[in-house]
């Protein structure tokens, strides 16, 4: 019996070698598709000068004020989110800058906390003149509501 070239001998390991190796990358590239979903969180709110939400406030004249006079302007909030709110306010960018030495706002959000979607909340304004205003005839200002959730 002859003895056959080496490269005859690995030819069956090398087929048997290359199968393993198909049946191991065909393992390798499997592919599972999962499907996903979810709901992005949206702040938002309006104000509004009725209780039913249908007149949107976009500014407040405070009208001629006297000294010593404290004057309410009452609004409500309403949660636009898809999340429970908690409403702060503050004010800003008073004209003249002397102004809050003389003129003192304030608002009530005690109710404004963990408003529910579409829940509606009062909001009290106070300005407050003091008594000693000086050098101002004319004033303005900005009121911030704040929403987080």
């Amino acid at each position: 019996m002859t003895e056959q070239p080496v490269w005859k001998q690995i030819i069956p390991y090398a087929v048997g070698g290359l199968v393993t190796l198909m049946i191991v990358l065909s393992v390798l590239y499997v592919t599972r598709t999962i499907p996903s979903y979810g709901v992005i969180k949206a702040v938002n709110l309006g104000v509004y000068s009725d209780v039913g939400c249908q007149n949107v406030i976009t500014e407040i004249n405070w009208g001629m004020l006297e000294p010593n006079v404290v004057i309410n302007y009452t609004c409500y909030v309403k949660n636009l989110s898809n999340v429970p709110l908690n409403v702060t306010v503050t004010s800003s960018n008073w004209n003249p800058a002397t102004a809050p030495q003389y003129i003192f706002f304030s608002a009530d959000v005690s109710e404004c906390q963990n408003i529910p979607v579409n829940g509606v909340r009062e909001i009290v304004f106070t300005l407050q003149i003091a008594y000693n205003v000086t050098g101002i005839t004319n004033f303005s200002f900005n009121i911030n509501i704040v929403g987080s959730g």
